[in-house]
């Protein structure tokens, strides 16, 4: 699934409870809302894995993200995917 908004991401994981949402860092806070919150809201069992511009930035994760990813390396991303799902056993 894809969502081209924080609006329809959020719907979709609440309609759909996936395993894992990849949310860009353009979608992390919209309008001083948490994103990665509401879907923990909508979806506890759901792992965010932020795809993100500089993994360097974002040491610190906020709240309800797993794992940050580089989104202009998809095998990082797949590396990382794999690991956070790995981890949930």
């Amino acid at each position: 699934m894809l969502a081209d908004s924080a609006a329809s991401c959020v719907s979709l994981c609440a309609a759909y409870s996936p395993d894992v949402v990849l949310l860009d860092e353009s979608l992390c806070y919209v309008d001083e809302w948490s994103i990665p919150e509401l879907l923990h809201l909508v979806c506890a069992k759901s792992v965010v894995l932020l795809t993100v511009e500089d993994p360097g930035k974002w040491q610190q994760l906020p709240p309800y993200v797993r794992a940050v990813a580089k989104r202009t390396d998809p095998d990082n991303v797949i590396t990382v995917l794999r690991k956070v799902v790995g981890e949930r056993g």
